[in-house]
């Protein structure tokens, strides 16, 4: 048992405290493919990050040359979306990650699923006056395929 960083070890990559770039983002969709994970499509992909790491990369790519048009009221740059050769990916602001590392993960290859016979399933424990008791059980499990379609990017400074 455990979760994506303990399983994932063929993509992973040590930033060595270097502040984060794009390129360390197309690096990380470019190991993906060339490892094959892009064979079943890119639907599922997303990048995942602490808040504090979206904020740092809307900033890569304001630039004085930037046009918007006269109607456009609106300024500011906010990140929903990663585009590199190899695709456009969303963005996704994760919590549970530290502010220095970034994932690159496939959702259609993590699943939640139950152990052996364990799915959810309900159970009646008796009669007490009136009232029937009862209980729901279940017991499941984190089920991560393919761990060369996945990327780790850490240590980011």
């Amino acid at each position: 048992m455990g979760g994506i960083k303990q399983y994932l070890v063929s993509n992973v990559s040590d930033a060595s405290d270097s502040a984060i770039t794009v390129d360390m983002l197309k690096d990380m969709t470019r190991s993906v493919n060339l490892a094959g994970g892009f064979k079943r499509g890119k639907l599922g992909y997303t990048f995942h990050m602490h808040p504090s790491m979206i904020n740092k990369i809307s900033g890569l790519g304001i630039t004085a040359n930037m046009v918007q048009g006269r109607e456009d009221t609106t300024r500011g740059y906010t990140v929903t979306h990663i585009q590199t050769d190899d695709g456009i990916f969303p963005v996704v602001s994760n919590n549970n990650l530290g502010a220095d590392e970034v994932l690159f993960v496939d959702h259609a290859r993590m699943t939640i699923h139950p152990l052996g016979n364990r799915e959810f399933s309900h159970e009646y424990l008796g009669k007490t006056g009136d009232t029937f008791k009862g209980m729901v059980l279940g017991e499941y499990t984190f089920k991560f395929e393919e761990e060369k379609a996945h990327a780790w990017l850490k240590n980011i400074g």
